[in-house]
């Protein structure tokens, strides 16, 4: 999750509870859908996004630990 985008990509899935693809390029503004792609890819290979029979990407437990814990770390590391 050093990559700010990865972490983008997570609080928009969490906050919508479940995006497509393109849902998530115009979400984040962005037109690289091979960056995109890379970046889900490496997201769902760490077990933090799902991506159902209806090619929605859905928050796995993991997912919303992790984005959890770099939630509250941010917070600690601002202060």
């Amino acid at each position: 999750l050093a990559n700010p985008l990865r972490r983008e990509i997570l609080a928009h899935v969490e906050q919508e509870g479940a995006l497509r693809f393109m849902d998530l390029c115009r979400k984040l503004q962005l037109d690289d859908h091979t960056r995109m792609n890379f970046h889900l890819k490496i997201l769902k290979e760490a077990g933090f996004l799902h991506q159902d029979e209806n090619k929605l990407y859905l928050l796995t437990s993991q997912g919303s630990q992790i984005l959890g814990c770099v939630r509250f770390l941010m917070k600690k590391l601002a202060n």
